[in-house]
């Protein structure tokens, strides 16, 4: 094999990555979306009695400075808490009546898409770096 040869083969695998390494990135974004879709925003007095897949809301901290202990200002927007459905790890999702029941779906069908393509980018990566014989 010349080396002409080897160095066409190692821009074809070079490609080869390129393209697995966007299909990622795009399967990605789509997760992103499908996460958004069974994501409610809600305050923090709301969230026992919301459903959703996910719940996100803001938890009030209290800001104290290290020289200033008496003057404590409230952080509107403090840390992010998460907290996921009871049956969120099941698959299928066995509630009843549930109305993110296909957006559920999707998610999970995007995550099998995700983990996929990234066993794809990594052999892709691989490849680019193996020996040609």
């Amino acid at each position: 094999m010349t080396i002409r040869e080897r160095y066409n083969i190692r821009i074809a695998r070079w490609k080869e990555y390129k393209a697995c390494a966007a299909y990622y990135r795009d399967v990605k974004k789509i997760l992103a979306q499908a996460e958004e879709e069974i994501t409610a925003i809600l305050d923090e007095n709301q969230v026992d009695d919301t459903y959703a897949c996910i719940k996100r809301y803001p938890k009030n901290v209290i800001e104290t400075d290290l020289f200033e202990i008496d003057d404590k200002r409230w952080n509107v927007y403090g840390k992010w808490q998460t907290k996921h459905c009871h049956r969120f790890q099941e698959k299928p999702c066995p509630i009843f009546n549930c109305p993110y029941y296909v957006q559920n779906r999707r998610y999970r069908n995007m995550q099998l898409l995700l983990e996929h393509a990234r066993s794809n980018k990594d052999y892709a990566r691989k490849q680019v770096f193996a020996k040609i014989k």
